[in-house]
């Protein structure tokens, strides 16, 4: 039973057809470069018998005569190590070897848009032809990412813009435009940045002077490059401004029993290069003017509901300072809960356009 099973098995496959025989040649054409300008064909033979080396092939350009292998033959041989082109064998012939010397340049001038048509003949058959671009696929350079270091940026604070390229600069350099930047010191005009070879990066610097007057918020500046192709990128950089003061209010005891006295904390911080700023602060306890002793400086009625505290001294902040008052409240009450709000003004010519910064901060006790 097995070998009249084999046997039946064996004549069913072997009656199956053969696979027609290949006819077709077939092949893929590219072309290769230097710079910007095409430097050679490389043709692969793909499928189909073996070519002849007394084969011939023609590359002719749109350009017309104008380019110097137009209508110019190069045989089959010329461009292969063997007799006949196999399956798989790529002919390869630089422009510059092209028989004759018809083109002594080496490349096509591809400066203006040119489509190079590539034929391959075996006597008077034409096996293969096919149109290819004259020009090679130009692409711009990439930015791969941008930053600030610090981020967020204090007023008045130097900091750093980064950015990552990819991609063929040609010696060109990257650049960034901050002129988006309310109040911004320094050059509002596009300014280059510089390579920094150990991180990889390019980089600006931007002094603390540059910042003092910027108004804090969240800005965007744009870095652009040109690659070696010509053709240009660009990309967002964030920058985020906060301001270079800031204030807390921090009640003494945490909690209170009727009747005792609270001392609220007011610490006043400078953490940026700006000097010379008057400070006055406002509070309001509750939204009233609750206040019925003080200590280390007087308060004086802002006719707003609340009080100003007008310090006797160290009235003006220095750079990197931190200043601080204690008022406090006798006789609080043990049925309420206490907040107070501390409004703080700061007058410096650096707060443009008015001259003036104000901001809020609050603490509470029960």
């Amino acid at each position: 039973m097995t070998v009249v099973l084999f046997s039946a098995i064996f004549a069913f496959v072997t009656s199956f057809p053969s696979p027609p025989a290949q006819t077709a040649n077939q092949f893929q054409a590219s072309l290769f470069f230097t710079g910007n300008n095409a430097a050679g064909v490389n043709i692969t033979h793909l499928a189909g018998p073996q070519v002849a080396g007394n084969g011939m092939i023609y590359v002719k350009s749109a350009g017309g005569p104008t380019q110097c292998f137009s209508g110019v033959p190069v045989p089959v041989s010329a461009g292969i190590s063997t007799p006949v082109w196999n399956l798989g064998e790529t002919w390869h012939m630089p422009f510059a070897s092209y028989p004759g010397g018809v083109c002594p340049a080496g490349t096509v001038d591809t400066s203006k848009p040119d489509n190079l048509t590539i034929y391959v003949f075996s006597g008077s058959t034409l096996l293969f032809s096919v149109v290819l671009p004259g020009q090679p696929f130009l692409s711009p350079p990439t930015i791969l990412s941008t930053w600030t270091a610090p981020s967020p940026i204090t007023s008045g604070a130097a900091f750093r813009v980064y950015a990552t390229l990819a991609g063929n600069l040609a010696g060109h350099k990257a650049f960034v435009n901050l002129a988006g930047i309310t109040h911004y010191g320094g050059s509002t005009s596009t300014v280059a940045m510089w390579y920094n070879s150990s991180q990889l990066n390019w980089q600006f610097n931007v002094t603390g002077p540059n910042t003092s007057a910027v108004t804090p918020g969240t800005y965007y500046g744009v870095v652009n490059v040109t690659g070696s192709s010509g053709l240009a990128a660009s990309a967002i950089v964030t920058i985020t401004v906060s301001p270079s003061f800031s204030a807390t209010v921090t009640p003494v005891p945490s909690s209170f029993k009727s009747a005792t006295p609270v001392n609220f904390i007011i610490a006043l911080t400078n953490f940026g290069s700006t000097t010379g700023t008057t400070v006055n602060v406002s509070l309001f306890v509750n939204g009233t003017t609750a206040w019925t002793t003080y200590a280390t400086f007087p308060l004086v009625s802002n006719g707003k509901g609340g009080w100003w505290i007008t310090p006797t001294a160290g009235a003006t902040l220095s750079a990197y300072q931190t200043i601080s008052w204690s008022p406090y409240l006798t006789s609080p009450s043990a049925a309420s809960a206490y907040t107070i709000t501390v409004s703080i003004t700061l007058k410096n010519s650096i707060f443009a356009p008015t001259g003036y910064y104000t901001f809020t901060t609050t603490g509470s006790i029960s």
